[in-house]
């Protein structure tokens, strides 16, 4: 009688395991419906990671995988560990994060299957025209003469059109003294947060800004919010917040998932 190797045993199952990926499980779960150039990942971690309608955390949540999941991925969104990688459930795309899964096989070999066009223009919101918190102040060197002075706690919002990737720009008076802490964040998800020594920056009296690290939204509706997050009491004069569209497809430094 032939006995199967142990290898052949371990493929067996392996592929067994993608199957029920595929049609096991719950309704809230992820399942894998893959092609021809799929390959097989296993979910790591303590707990269950979401899984997204798009290669970001700003795409909404399509289900979620459990830790150990075996599921059978046929694309991803760029090159390096930072990508996001693509599986199916009941026929239409979801994506999980590379750095939550470990792929059996090379990375290498898995097509890059996500395109995103950005608009090349920025999207720019002066301080004034924003609505929230803040005290209007008379400024020759800032957009149209005027900035905004928020004080720790105090935050101004807009709603934005957009889609693509791009990077925050904040940018503030650079007088007074002290630390102040400037966060951006879009839809509440933190895009840029800088710590900034007033006065100390070059430019003293000045405009000057900052910018965060490049992040993906699809299209549609945001709300843009800087906020104030500590430092000195007097607070930080607030210009213009700009997203800056980013030539190059994805992020080169992880996103938060």
């Amino acid at each position: 009688m032939h006995v199967p190797s142990s290898r052949y045993i371990v493929v067996t199952l392996l592929l067994v395991g993608a199957l029920c990926a595929g049609w096991c499980g719950d309704m809230g779960v992820a399942h894998a419906q893959a092609g021809p150039l799929a390959r097989l990942a296993v979910v790591e971690g303590r707990e269950a990671v979401f899984v997204r309608s798009g290669p970001s955390i700003f795409y909404p949540i399509a289900g979620y995988l459990t830790t150990g999941s075996l599921i059978a991925v046929d694309g991803r969104s760029s090159v390096g560990d930072d990508a996001w990688l693509r599986t199916w459930r009941d026929h239409h795309e979801v994506w999980v994060p590379a750095w939550r899964v470990t792929l059996l096989g090379d990375a290498d070999d898995l097509p890059v299957v996500f395109r995103l066009v950005t608009p090349p223009y920025p999207i720019r919101l002066q301080a004034e025209g924003m609505r929230g918190d803040g005290t209007l102040r008379l400024r020759r060197r800032a957009s149209d003469d005027l900035t905004v002075r928020l004080r720790p706690g105090d935050a101004r919002s807009a709603v934005i059109a957009a889609g693509g990737l791009y990077r925050a720009e904040v940018y503030f008076l650079n007088r007074g003294t002290g630390v102040q802490s400037i966060e951006v964040s879009v839809d509440g998800q933190v895009v840029s947060r800088v710590m900034v020594q007033v006065g100390s920056t070059p430019g003293y009296n000045t405009i000057v800004g900052y910018d965060g690290d490049a992040f993906v939204v699809p299209r549609g509706l945001h709300v843009v919010q800087v906020r104030i997050t500590g430092g000195n009491p007097a607070g930080i004069e607030i210009d213009e917040v700009t997203l800056r569209p980013v030539a190059q497809r994805f992020p080169s430094t992880q996103p938060v998932g």
